[in-house]
C-alpha cells in the first residue's frame, strides 16, 4: 500500500526557515509510513523546490502522484491550505482513505 502526505506548504515558505521546517514535518510522516512497511509519495520529494514553478505547476504533480495511492496522510494543518483541501476533497470523492496526521501514531486499523 502507498500514502500520500499532504498538509500546508505555501504558508510556511513566508518564514525563515519555514521551508525546512516543513520539509522536515512531511519527512517524519514518512518514516512513520516507511517504517510500518509502506510506500510514501512525499510531495517534497516528487516535486522538489523550484522557483521557477508556480503553484499550479506543483498541484499538477501532486494530483498525479495521489491518483497513484491508496491513502492520504492529512497533516494537522491540512485546512489552512488550498491546495490540501483540494488533495483531501479529490481523496475522499474518490473513495481513497483519508487518515489525521495524529492517526498514525497509534491507529492499529492502518496496517
Amino acid at each position: 500500500m502507498k500514502g500520500y502526505i499532504s498538509g500546508a506548504v505555501t504558508r510556511y515558505m513566508k518564514r525563515p526557515n519555514g521551508l525546512a521546517e516543513v520539509s522536515h514535518a512531511f519527512e517524519t510522516i514518512e518514516d512513520v509510513l516507511s517504517s510500518r512497511g509502506f510506500q510514501v509519495c512525499n510531495p517534497f520529494k516528487a516535486c522538489p523546490y523550484d522557483p521557477n514553478l508556480t503553484w499550479l505547476d506543483y498541484m499538477r504533480v501532486d494530483i498525479a502522484e495521489l491518483m497513484q495511492c491508496d491513502f492520504i496522510v492529512a497533516r494537522y494543518d491540512w485546512f489552512l491550505s488550498r491546495g490540501a483541501r483540494i488533495e483531501v476533497l479529490l481523496a475522499v470523492l474518490l473513495g481513497i482513505s483519508v487518515y489525521s496526521e495524529k492517526s498514525i501514531y497509534n491507529f492499529e486499523g492502518l496496517h
